[in-house]
């Protein structure tokens, strides 16, 4: 567990595996006469519930429970008769969420559904997981050190088909493996299980959500699946008089160059430089891993190590062409050179305000205006109009994230209350379900003096009900209101802002 979504995703798959724990158990009571719903039950509320609170995947348990049911006990009771109580457990924690799941991608699918914010459609997506579920089963078997890496940004998207033509052969070969769990379903269940193991592992963060298109960690539960049905289809190969010595060789032939791969991984780990500068050799078109390199190399100039600029420009720059969407590197770069005192090149404010204005603004992005404008000030001396230009351009799509930076800027470095009043008014308007943004134009009327407006802004907040907040929070907000009003009567000169 080498970063922390890393171990998000093994807890919860610690959590799930204990709930299938269980359910065998219980399955295994029923079928001896015993009761063992209560053991199954248990498993998936409190495992799956744990699961859930460490990680989203654990709401994959029921239907890692269904493929058990399906190849191992097939939904029989002890006499042979269909288990009507297990029928009816499926049906309520696997078929109904299903519908209504369902039902929802149909009538609301921008609730699940928003690519703005990619690179790619959901076909495209769809088109590019047949590779990516491929690379995990590499992974798996053959693991490539020079494959191995903390971003996988660079991993080609399909545009079609045959473009590139890898993308039909994985289809067909995955499809060809759904077939054979299928027709493994009665004769090797081990097998069959194995592979719908694998397919249920990632079904979620490899089908139609617009999460990004690869990450190492997403195999951790599903490679259980594909290791059961390579050892149950060796524990059951016809080798006869070699079968001892095979059956001992090859799980070490196995796990020999497994072992030795964590190691180097670990060393890779284990210094911060030498983690960036590997990854970036090996991910030399993934802007992530080159960014990071330019970073560590940035910070190092920053401590007083100059040798290290020339390469800091030299991975940001090159990272800022690798993303032509994003601003991250480009930010960086302007940063670092107010820093140790260098002007920044006005290319690389053209370049931010290209991709601001063309390309839809992402979290990474507003981040970086965030951090460029904590910047401004005695630090880094961007001219107000070519700020403005580059807010103009950030805003464009209307992102209540983007404005609410937009808006702190104004009011905190350019001292503009009405216009900040503006933004945080805007903001409301678009998100009226978002607490903290009336907090910022409630807060923003107080310190503006506007008293009687503020009041009437937080029943506005009010009467939305906004989920999380109670009477508690909106008698703070009003405690607020007052305190400032009696602090104003007693100090009227010290009012800021326009009343």
């Amino acid at each position: 567990m080498l970063y922390i979504v890393q171990r998000m995703t093994s807890l919860s798959a610690l959590f799930s595996v204990c709930g299938l724990c269980l359910y065998i158990i219980g399955r295994r009571r029923m079928l001896t006469g015993r009761h063992g719903l209560s053991w199954i039950l248990t498993g998936l509320l409190l495992f799956g519930g744990l699961g859930i609170l460490s990680k989203e995947n654990a709401v994959l348990l029921p239907v890692f429970m269904l493929a058990i049911e399906m190849t191992l006990f097939r939904f029989r009771t002890a006499a042979g008769a269909t288990d009507k109580t297990i029928s009816a457990f499926f049906l309520l924690t696997v078929a109904l969420p299903a519908v209504l799941v369902t039902l929802l991608l149909v009538f609301r699918p921008e609730t699940f559904l928003n690519y703005s914010g990619r690179g790619f459609t959901l076909a495209e997506r769809l088109l590019t997981e047949g590779r990516v579920l491929v690379f995990y089963l590499q992974m798996i078997i053959m693991p490539s050190i020079q494959e191995l890496g903390l971003y996988h940004d660079d991993f080609s998207i399909s545009r079609g088909l045959l473009n590139p033509p890898a993308t039909l052969y994985s289809l067909l070969f995955l499809g060809g493996l759904l077939l054979l769990a299928l027709l493994m379903l009665g004769k090797r269940p081990l097998i069959s299980l194995g592979i719908l193991w694998f397919f249920i592992g990632h079904s979620l963060e490899s089908s139609i959500f617009p999460l990004e298109i690869a990450h190492e960690h997403r195999n951790y539960l599903a490679d259980y699946g594909i290791l059961l049905a390579l050892t149950s289809a060796l524990a059951q190969a016809p080798l006869r008089h070699l079968a001892p010595v095979v059956r001992t060789t090859l799980p070490l032939v196995f796990l020999l160059p497994l072992s030795y791969t964590t190691w180097l991984r670990s060393e890779q780990w284990s210094d911060n430089i030498s983690h960036a500068l590997y990854e970036a050799r090996h991910h030399p078109q993934s802007h992530r891993a080159v960014f990071a390199a330019g970073r560590i190399h940035a910070r190092l100039a920053l401590q007083g190590q100059p040798d290290n600029e020339a390469k800091a420009f030299e991975y940001l720059a090159s990272a800022s062409q690798l993303d032509q969407t994003g601003i991250i590197a480009d930010v960086t770069m302007v940063k670092m050179s107010y820093l140790i005192d260098r002007s920044p090149d006005p290319a690389w404010f053209e370049t931010i305000l290209h991709k601001l204005a063309n390309y839809p603004v992402t979290p990474s992005d507003i981040s970086s205006l965030q951090d460029l404008a904590d910047c401004l000030g005695d630090t880094c001396k961007v001219p107000d109009p070519l700020m403005e230009q580059i807010f103009q351009a950030a805003i464009k799509d209307g992102n209540p994230k983007t404005l609410t930076v937009y808006g702190f800027y104004t009011i905190n470095k350019r001292g503009n209350f009405d216009k900040g009043l503006e933004l945080f008014t805007r903001n409301v308007e678009l998100s009226p379900q978002e607490p903290q943004y009336w907090k910022n134009l409630i807060n923003l009327l107080i310190v503006m003096g506007r008293f009687d407006a503020a009041e009437q802004r937080l029943q506005e907040l009010m009467a939305t009900s906004p989920y999380g907040m109670g009477a508690t929070h909106f008698q703070k907000i009003q405690d607020e209101i007052d305190t400032a009003r009696r602090l104003q009567a007693s100090h009227p000169a010290t009012n800021t802002g326009s009343s």
